[in-house]
C-alpha cells in the first residue's frame, strides 16, 4: 500500500512522491515550456473574421409551457446580449491568445450559470413547483457552450487556452 506525501521543493517546484514499501517514487510537474504558450498560438483568423453566431435552439422554446411566450422572448434576448458582448470583445483583442481567453471566461461563466440553474431544479421540485424553466435556462446555457465549440476556427484555441490555465494555476482537487 502506497501513501503520499510532499517531500521538499527542487529548485522552487514542489515535489509529490508517492512513497511506500520503502520505495520512493518522485513526481514533478511538466516544465510550462512542454505547452504552447500563449503568445505562440497558430493564427486563428483575421481579426475582421472573429464572430461568433449563437441562438436559442427550437427545441429548447418548444419544451417551455404555452404561457411561456415572456420566457421565449427573455431567452432570446439574454442570448442576443450575450452574443453582442462576445463578438466585442472578439474583435477589441488584440492578440489570438487574448480572444481565446475572453472566449474561455465567457464559457466558464456559462458553465457557472449552468450549475446554477441545475441546483434549482430539486429545489423547486422540493417545494411543489415546476422546475420547467430551470430546466430549460440550464439547458440554453449548456447549448450555448456547444455552439461555442462548434466553430471550427475557436475550438482548437478554447482547448489551448483551458490546458494553459490548468498548468499556470495548478491541479486543484474539488470545486474550483
Amino acid at each position: 500500500m502506497h501513501r503520499s506525501c510532499y517531500g521538499p521543493s527542487a529548485g522552487g517546484v514542489p515535489v509529490f512522491r508517492l512513497c511506500g514499501g520503502g520505495t520512493v517514487f518522485q513526481l514533478s510537474p511538466p516544465s510550462r515550456d512542454f505547452f504552447i504558450r500563449r503568445a505562440e498560438y497558430p493564427r486563428m483568423v483575421e481579426d475582421s473574421e472573429r464572430e461568433l453566431s449563437l441562438g436559442v435552439p427550437q427545441q429548447i422554446l418548444d419544451s417551455l409551457p404555452e404561457d411561456g411566450g415572456n420566457a421565449e422572448a427573455d431567452m432570446k434576448r439574454a442570448v442576443g446580449g450575450l452574443e453582442s458582448r462576445l463578438n466585442r470583445l472578439l474583435v477589441e483583442a488584440e492578440s489570438d491568445a487574448q480572444a481565446a481567453g475572453h472566449v474561455v471566461d465567457f464559457v466558464e461563466h456559462l458553465e457557472d450559470r449552468m450549475e446554477t440553474y441545475d441546483e434549482f431544479v430539486p429545489e423547486l421540485r422540493a417545494w411543489g413547483q415546476s422546475p420547467i424553466y430551470a430546466i430549460a435556462w440550464r439547458n440554453l446555457q449548456a447549448d450555448l457552450i456547444m455552439q461555442i465549440h462548434e466553430h471550427e476556427w475557436l475550438a482548437d484555441h478554447i482547448d489551448r487556452e483551458r490546458n494553459y490555465r490548468l498548468v499556470e494555476d495548478g491541479i486543484r482537487f474539488g470545486k474550483r
